[in-house]
């Protein structure tokens, strides 16, 4: 007799996946959108111990520039800011892990170095805005 050939899956089973696959598209999309805002433009800011001791308009970083932490702030490390990024190089910590960051330029970006408790954030205008 006539057998009927069962689908594996049902016409709603792929709606509802092409549902969730968009979602999820959406949300990468926002995400990476969110993180390119005006990376040019934004700021960089050092802390210390949990204090803020310097604020890098990374507009300003063209060429390279090395900023040697050790003869400012007694930490064992240096910056680098060029073409608007900035990254830890130089760090004297065993595992490096600050240095693996590379360069950051985007909101919400940011490399910590734990041992030597000292962090660099970006912020974008409107942020540094709303933190005065």
């Amino acid at each position: 007799m006539g057998e009927t050939k069962r689908s594996f899956m049902k016409k709603s089973d792929w709606l509802l996946l092409g549902l969730a696959a968009l979602i999820c598209a959406g949300a990468l999309a926002f995400y990476w959108w969110k993180g390119q805002n005006q990376e040019a433009y934004n700021y960089a800011i050092l802390s210390i111990d949990g204090v803020e001791v310097e604020t890098f308009a990374l507009a300003d970083y063209t060429d390279l520039v090395t900023v040697d932490l050790s003869q400012k702030y007694g930490v064992p490390a240096s910056l680098e800011l060029e073409n608007h990024q900035i990254r830890f190089v130089n760090v004297t910590c065993p595992d490096h892990i600050c240095e693996g960051y590379g360069w950051i330029s985007r909101e919400m970006e940011s490399a910590i170095c734990l041992p030597n408790r000292t962090a660099v954030v970006i912020y974008t205008p409107e942020e540094m805005k709303n933190r005065q």
